[in-house]
């Protein structure tokens, strides 16, 4: 267990404890803080820098750059995969199969969408995103089939079934 004095927004906790991923609490009144945040261990260990989110397994970790997504494994931190895609939200199936950016491929044309990796079949595919705001709050069921987006600029939740 551990305490920390600055108190930052949790983005993704696994489910044995041993991993939480949070965003700087600056990141909501500065947007060019929107790239930062931090996964720390049970003892409050730093594991990795930057903004993602943890599988509920504890063994991926999405990690979120300027044009790239980065799939890590846990406890490792070895890269498993690049993905040239650029996201403002990312959701992980609970064993780390199914990523889900909120973003648009750095590699092709493509718009602000829902981007679904299957990284077992090695497969991407994009479900178009019917809600207009840019950085919406996203949530996963744990098999990665049905996604729930809440939008709070349009005060709407939008429900997916990505496949």
């Amino acid at each position: 267990m551990f305490e920390k004095t600055q108190c930052d927004g949790i983005v993704s906790l696994s489910e044995d404890g041993n991993y939480i991923s949070t965003y700087p609490h600056e990141d909501v009144i500065h947007p060019e803080f929107s790239h930062h945040g931090k996964v720390y261990d049970k003892n409050g260990n730093v594991v990795i820098e930057g903004f993602g989110s943890v599988s509920a397994d504890g063994k991926r970790f999405a990690l979120l750059l300027d044009t790239t997504t980065i799939i890590y494994s846990l406890p490792d931190k070895i890269v498993i995969k690049e993905y040239p895609i650029q996201g403002t939200d990312v959701v992980l199936s609970s064993d780390g199969r199914f990523i889900v950016v909120v973003g648009t491929k750095t590699d092709t044309a493509s718009t602000n969408n829902i981007i679904v990796i299957d990284s077992q079949e090695d497969r991407i595919w994009e479900t178009y995103a019917s809600y207009t705001n840019t950085s919406p709050h996203i949530f996963l069921t744990k098999d990665g089939k049905y996604l729930l987006v809440i939008s709070y600029q349009e005060n709407k939740l939008f429900y997916y079934n990505l496949y």
